[in-house]
């Protein structure tokens, strides 16, 4: 079905988690020229504040830490990141993240 979105070219694609590098070689493969990748990024102070705030699940420090380590070494979740097209910082509220979203965007000229 996703090949059919791309070559009909009348849909603008929006995968949501693209989880590890080997992932991204295969969409980078598939879809050549096609294929932008938007990393949401946030420093780690921020990340593990708000992990350890959340209402379900809150993680510990060392939780958090667990949980980087594991998205960089089993999940392989850097390597998109480090090749992404575009970044979006999650470094304040939603308000100022979806800003971000849509500067990203129009800078990509993706139309949704």
């Amino acid at each position: 079905q996703l090949e059919n979105l791309f070559k009909s070219g009348q849909h603008t694609v929006v995968l949501d988690g693209l989880y590890s590098w080997t992932e991204y070689k295969i969409l980078k493969a598939a879809f050549p020229g096609e294929v932008l990748v938007l990393a949401v990024v946030a420093p780690r102070h921020v990340r593990h504040h708000r992990l350890a705030n959340r209402q379900d699940r809150p993680f510990t420090q060392a939780e958090a830490d667990q949980r980087d380590w594991t998205e960089i070494e089993n999940l392989e979740k850097g390597g998109p990141i480090a090749m992404a097209d575009f970044f979006i910082h999650n470094d304040h509220d939603i308000k100022y993240l979806n800003s971000q979203i849509e500067s990203t965007l129009d800078q990509a000229k993706i139309k949704l």
